[in-house]
């Protein structure tokens, strides 16, 4: 190989490194998010149930989950009101999380 051809090789590598880098990145948000469905799913599930103090459970579980992933939640889903979101998880009434 000459110079040109190494340096191109070079540049090819650098290139697909970074396409990983991003893939993973990406990837990563989407487990996040599937992880955020479940957790929700869980939710909808005590509140059919009846199972409101598991409910006060799970939305706290939620909103410290969504705090914690924010920035991944946002770029995977940016149009969702995540702040809103939390405010409605910290929202249930006292009473039902004595119940």
């Amino acid at each position: 190989m000459n110079k040109k051809q190494i340096k191109h090789f070079s540049l090819i590598i650098v290139l697909l490194s970074q396409l990983n880098i991003s893939y993973s990145a990406q990837n990563k948000n989407v487990e996040i998010f599937n992880k955020f469905n479940e957790l929700m799913d869980i939710l909808e599930s005590n509140f059919e149930k009846k199972q409101y103090k598991n409910a006060c459970t799970t939305s706290t579980k939620i909103k410290n989950y969504i705090q914690k992933n924010y920035d991944a939640l946002e770029k995977h889903q940016p149009y969702y009101s995540w702040k809103e979101l939390i405010e409605l998880m910290n929202a249930l009434p006292p009473q039902l999380c004595r119940s």
